[in-house]
């Protein structure tokens, strides 16, 4: 596995691919299409301006995250065919140098995620009540790593 920077005017494709493949499947309590169109749009302009790393196997792109210069990750995304196979967990890695403190934010029904960011050293520090587009509430964990120096 190959991780690599994002270089927009060539990525963009496939990191969108990767999103429109994996953000259904780590989301599947949200179920509606406003939800992804959302989302998306908020990938497709952070993907330009903020430092992307990209995951690579021998066939393609199979992954991304996202990090701003405060150290807030608002997207780690990957295929789900590719799963439990150490893509997430190298693309953490190479943020980890970045800074001090890590943050994100996750949804608590998506307890693969929750587990994954808790391994990683990752702990709960707060929570909020995000609304879907059908009015149901879900809770979202605000999860912090700081890194020993």
């Amino acid at each position: 596995m190959l991780i690599r920077a994002y270089n927009h005017e060539h990525d963009e494709a496939s990191a969108l691919d990767v999103f429109d493949r994996a953000f259904p499947a780590a989301h599947p309590f949200l179920g509606q299409l406003e939800e992804f169109e959302s989302a998306r749009k908020i990938i497709e302009v952070q993907l330009p301006v903020r430092t992307v790393y990209l995951a690579e196997d021998g066939h393609g792109v199979i992954g991304f995250i996202i990090i701003d210069k405060e150290g807030y990750i608002p997207a780690l995304y990957v295929l789900p065919t590719k799963y439990n196979k150490g893509a997430g967990s190298a693309l953490l890695a190479s943020v980890q140098e970045l800074s001090q403190r890590l943050t994100l934010h996750v949804f608590e029904d998506n307890s693969p995620a929750v587990g994954f960011y808790r391994s990683k050293g990752f702990r709960i520090v707060d929570e909020d009540r995000a609304v879907d587009g059908l009015g149901r509430g879900h809770y979202r964990l605000k999860m912090v790593r700081t890194r020993r120096s």
